[in-house]
């Protein structure tokens, strides 16, 4: 099974108030690639949240391997990522901070 890289994974917070959660929240964004450089569309993307209850959110690459995630709590995250032919691929202590 070949492996899946997740490389130019990028991470940032914003100070925007969000009123729902009452504090501040960042995003988490990234590209997928599998080792030879090739993007990987339509893997599934999981974002696990370490420090507020282990809440999960699920979310798909697009066509060129992308994916976004808005409105996160600033904390400690676990990304999982799955893709049809590849070996599942996780990344632990992911933070996500206002700066």
């Amino acid at each position: 099974m070949k492996r899946l890289a997740i490389l130019t994974l990028a991470f940032f917070g914003t100070c925007a108030l969000c009123f729902a959660q009452g504090g501040a929240t960042g995003a988490l964004e990234g590209t997928l690639q599998d080792k030879s450089g090739a993007t990987v569309p339509g893997a599934e993307v999981v974002i696990i949240d370490q420090v507020h209850g282990n809440q999960m959110r699920s979310i798909t690459a697009d066509a060129n391997g992308n994916f976004t995630a808005l409105l996160l709590p600033v904390g400690t995250y676990t990304i999982e990522v799955k893709a049809k032919g590849f070996a599942d691929t996780k990344m632990e202590g992911i933070e996500v901070r206002v700066t």
